[in-house]
């Protein structure tokens, strides 16, 4: 909140901007909210919304001065991205972008990101271009990427998992499965038609057409058993890539979770750590890290760049060597050499315990 003298000098904050800049944006064509007189959406923000007031301060007809309220959205994030306050209607936050993961870098360098995939922390591996979409495929992780660059130090990057043979073959054999009863149902009503009676109709006719001939025993047998195999086959085929299908979301959903979770904790620590200015491994650092632990509910264990324990809230397992003070290999590759954000190992056992 900013305010000005009638002279339209800022009064109080030195940091205000003067008012002919929020003048120039309502002449280069900012929004003018309906519900208000005095409200406008800035034009041309990636991401976010701004909003500014322009508002006049009159007694007795007489301009006092005015006041620049200025409402600006934080910094991208997946959950609020755009504040609904002064929106003509209700944003769906989670049903938009549900199935894409979505990362912001500035400088190639990983601020933020949400969803499913894992983002590199060097942004370097995406090679956008200013003002422009540009599409890559991830042949490995089977991912497909929407890059675009608002200016020359951010990039924006959309990602979207590929359709896996499995979802493809549980889609197909459903369809299979329902042709098949369908053609059964068909071949009986056409078979129910041709063997009735015209001049009587009711199941002494049916049951008399129903009694099978000795020289075609052989002939309809053979039918009605491929009839069932092919029943049985497609049954076996649907349940077992139904089987699949279900696994592979069910650790998908954890792998989300667990993930969720990881950022979450990771947040909060970056906080601390941001207002110390540094990780401290005395007795009041340990109490502190063991209380941040409890607060969020999880075990963790902090190392270093080099894959050693800094702190962890179980110190007996590698007091008893349990557990060795160096990371996970699979981890330290994947962290420090590849430069990953998050890494989860699901094979991960220690000796006999998973």
């Amino acid at each position: 909140i900013y305010d000005y003298n009638k002279f339209e000098t800022v009064l109080n904050n030195a940091e205000a901007q003067p008012i002919e800049k929020y003048k120039r944006l309502v002449e280069s064509g900012s929004v003018k909210i309906e519900a208000s007189n005095f409200f406008y959406q800035v034009n041309n923000t990636f991401g976010y919304q701004d909003y500014f007031g322009i508002i006049p301060v009159v007694k007795s007809n007489n301009l006092l001065g005015t006041l620049i309220i200025e409402l600006r959205s934080k910094p991208y994030n997946y959950n609020n991205r755009l504040p609904d306050l002064l929106a003509e209607q209700k944003y769906s936050k989670d049903e938009e972008f549900k199935g894409y993961s979505i990362a912001l870098y500035n400088n190639d360098k990983l601020l933020n990101q949400s969803g499913p995939y894992t983002y590199p922390l060097n942004g370097s591996f995406f090679k956008g271009k200013l003002n422009d979409f540009v599409n890559i495929n991830d042949d490995v992780l089977r991912y497909s990427h929407l890059i675009f660059k608002p200016s020359a130090n951010k990039m924006v990057i959309i990602s979207k998992e590929k359709v896996g043979w499995v979802e493809r073959l549980a889609a197909l054999s459903f369809f299979f499965l329902v042709f098949i009863i369908f053609c059964i149902i068909l071949y009986g009503l056409v078979w129910l038609i041709k063997n009735l009676d015209d001049d009587r109709v009711g199941w002494f006719s049916i049951n008399r057409s129903l009694m099978i001939n000795a020289n075609k025993i052989l002939y309809k047998t053979r039918i009605q058993v491929s009839i069932i195999l092919t029943v049985v086959a497609t049954l076996i085929v649907v349940g077992w890539t139904t089987y699949l299908y279900m696994n592979n979301e069910y650790r998908g959903q954890q792998d989300v979770l667990i993930k969720d979770k990881i950022r979450k904790v990771q947040q909060n620590f970056e906080k601390q750590v941001f207002s110390n200015g540094k990780i401290s491994t005395d007795e009041n650092a340990i109490a502190d890290f063991n209380n941040f632990a409890d607060v969020n509910n999880a075990d963790l264990t902090l190392y270093d760049t080099k894959g050693d324990v800094v702190m962890t809230t179980y110190p007996k397992l590698y007091n008893f060597k349990i557990i060795g003070r160096k990371m996970g290999t699979k981890a330290y590759l994947n962290l420090k050499g590849l430069q990953r954000s998050e890494f989860i190992n699901q094979d991960e056992k220690i000796g006999n315990l998973t």
